[in-house]
């Protein structure tokens, strides 16, 4: 016949190791539901199948109250519906519950086991008084999560991880909410891109949601449908984190709402509780708004980024002078007039013995801007060096209306060579020549010059000697250079 009604066989079952349960029938014919008695599974998987005579239809079976004593995998076969009734906890407390296969797993009474439920595979179903362990939550990719008959809705009060696309069915009315007492939702999981699909019904984001941007064209989304003018609100803080390399650009409909009608975010409707997640650092996302069709931009900016000339050298300089040269900082971001922020400079300190001037601002992607730096007046001879920290703000383009940020400063070192003048003596004593004969030659005489060192005779000028003379019968040696420090 037609019946799809089983055999209650009213049998207590408990899974000591892998086991497969079959719901057949004598006679060919659709799927039939067999009833059985408790159930009691530890670190073990009991797979269902449907019967070869059952050749349509749904194979069911349905067990009473069940007892995981470890961390179960249920694994429903295609075209079967396996239901649990009342669902706890013995031997310890924490216990995971897998739902594996493209099957249904339905959850008809209450639940006060406290491990994480993952649906890696097929549809949970949630009966009219089915509840979920007070664990976490997992959908991976393709899983569904159907609620539909619970006309009160359902509150999810620990972490909703949604590792790729996942969907959330309901019907017109129900009200779904993340709970703000420890509730959070992530979409795609992390490094995942998915979609959060809310087939009906209202969600309500009250505690914390993740959404990671990969790409414009890869990026989580959580989507409600037109058909029955779902309502997103979020009234809890949403987190936008990394996955790869976002690139700069516009991103819309990360949260699509289905219907233009209702207010699509709680409080004041606009972002005034979006943050950002650490992770987005090296992305620079700078701004969010909303539009009137109540889906949300994203635009994403790249932050200005420095690299600075690290180190000028101003060579050599007088003591009692100064000297200074040119530092160039280049906004090292991408070249996109648009979506690239520009590169300014903000507070610049010298540092001890380092002087500094100018200011620069407007830098687009792969420009400089250059500011002056020196070392001061010196007193002494010697090696020089100084820093300036220059501090740097990245600004807002394209008239996005964005605040300033403060990007890291550079440290710019600049060296330089201070040195003394040549400080020349010699002997003053007068030179005597004596009485000589017409004709004849005197016996030439030496000066001795000294260039005595002041500070460091690496750092002073040698002295250049040469002479002149004011009687033409007066005779000259050659100029000669003299070295700090030495004598000639």
């Amino acid at each position: 016949g037609n019946d799809t009604t089983g055999l209650n066989f009213a049998r207590n079952t408990t899974v000591s190791s892998d086991a497969t349960i079959t719901s057949d029938r004598l006679t060919t014919g659709p799927g039939v539901t067999h009833t059985l008695g408790t159930l009691s599974i530890g670190a073990q998987t009991l797979t269902t199948a449907r019967g070869s005579n059952a050749s349509t239809g749904t194979g069911g079976i349905t067990f009473g109250a069940t007892t995981l004593t470890g961390n179960a995998t249920l694994s429903t076969g295609a075209n079967t519906n396996l239901t649990l009734g009342a669902i706890g906890e013995s031997g310890g407390t924490g216990f995971n519950l897998t739902k594996s296969g493209s099957g249904t797993l339905t959850l008809s009474g209450a639940n006060t086991s406290t491990g994480t439920t993952n649906i890696t595979a097929g549809t949970l179903t949630l009966g009219a008084s089915g509840a979920l362990s007070s664990g976490n939550l997992t959908l991976a990719s393709g899983a569904t999560l159907d609620t539909s008959a619970k006309a009160s809705g359902l509150t999810l009060g620990n972490n909703v991880t949604f590792n790729a696309s996942g969907t959330l069915v309901g019907t017109s009315g129900q009200a779904f909410a993340m709970s703000s007492t420890g509730g959070s939702l992530v979409v795609g999981g992390s490094g995942n891109i998915g979609t959060f699909a809310v087939t009906a019904g209202n969600l309500t984001l009250a505690g914390n949601t993740t959404i990671e941007l990969g790409a414009s064209s890869a990026k989580d989304v959580i989507n409600a449908t037109t058909v029955n003018s779902q309502k997103i609100t979020l009234g809890g803080t949403l987190t936008l984190a990394a996955s790869g390399t976002a690139t700069a650009g516009l991103y819309t409909g990360v949260i699509n709402q289905g219907s233009a009608a209702g207010t699509a975010f709680s409080g004041a409707n606009n972002f005034s509780g979006l943050t950002q997640d650490a992770s987005l650092t090296a992305l620079g996302l700078r701004g969010q708004y909303t539009r009137n069709t109540n889906s949300v931009d994203v635009a994403l900016y790249n932050l200005a980024s420095a690299a600075a000339t690290q180190t000028v050298n101003v060579g050599a300089y007088r003591v009692g002078a100064s000297k200074s040269g040119t530092a160039s900082i280049t906004n090292a971001s991408a070249v996109n007039a648009t979506y690239t922020e520009q590169l300014a400079t903000g507070t610049i300190t010298p540092g001890t013995g380092a002087t500094s001037s100018g200011s620069f601002s407007g830098v687009a992607g792969g420009s400089s801007g250059n500011i002056t730096v020196g070392l001061g007046t010196a007193s002494t001879a010697g090696a020089k060096s100084g820093t300036v920290t220059v501090g740097l703000n990245s600004t807002a383009v394209n008239s996005s209306g964005l605040d300033n940020q403060a990007i890291t400063s550079q440290v710019i070192t600049v060296n330089g060579a201070a040195y003394d003048t040549a400080n020349a003596g010699y002997a003053t004593t007068t030179k005597a020549f004596g009485n000589v004969r017409v004709g004849s030659s005197p016996a030439q005489q030496t000066v001795s010059f000294t260039n005595n060192a002041i500070t460091n005779a690496s750092y002073q000028d040698s002295l250049d000697v040469s002479g002149s003379k004011t009687n033409s019968k007066i005779t000259l040696g050659n100029g000669f250079n003299v070295a700090a420090g030495a004598s000639a």
